[in-house]
């Protein structure tokens, strides 16, 4: 594996880890925690760092948000092994977590992903048993915004079948 895109993307790597203060042992350290992890449990089940044995030293559980590794957030760092990184042309670029995890403290890197506030917003949401995506979010918006003086946030919330806060919730968002 000597091509260009292969040193790219290892070089990628080194410098999310050297951003954080960490090194390359780090790297190679987390690599194999996720490649046991992998193994042992399977790759879609959570990985709750707090209940599992198979983890090298580093990984902590001290923050109620995240899962920790010296420290750090170990979330980006996961990623970055897995050759997922933000998108540099947007600095909206925020770690959403998807709905279907059960632990704050899972580091399956299949259970989160680089979304902007809205994808935030909208997976807060699931968690909380609302059926809405990207697609209805945008729908909500353009329907508000097209129909501003003859529509109320009751109507559109019955015609989608959502809360009234909720509908009220995406009509005001900060971004719209």
């Amino acid at each position: 594996m000597d091509s260009p895109a292969y040193e790219c993307y290892v070089e990628k790597v080194r410098k999310a880890f050297r951003a954080e203060g960490l090194s390359g042992e780090d790297i190679y350290r987390i690599a194999n925690s996720l490649n046991k992890l992998e193994k042992c449990y399977g790759p879609m089940k959570c990985w709750d760092i707090a209940s599992i044995r198979h983890l090298e030293r580093g990984f902590t559980s001290s923050n109620q948000y995240c899962a920790r590794y010296k420290g750090k957030n170990a979330n980006p760092l996961i990623l970055a092994v897995y050759n997922i990184f933000p998108d540099s042309t947007s600095d909206e670029n925020v770690l959403v977590r998807k709905g279907d995890c059960e632990s704050s403290h899972c580091i399956n890197p299949r259970h989160f992903f680089y979304g902007d506030k809205i994808d935030l917003k909208i997976e807060k949401w699931r968690r909380n048993g609302i059926d809405i995506d990207k697609y209805r979010f945008g729908e909500i918006v353009w329907k508000y915004k097209c129909n501003k003086g003859t529509i109320c946030y009751r109507d559109i919330a019955k015609e989608y079948n959502l809360s009234y806060n909720t509908v009220r919730s995406i009509c005001n968002h900060e971004s719209n």
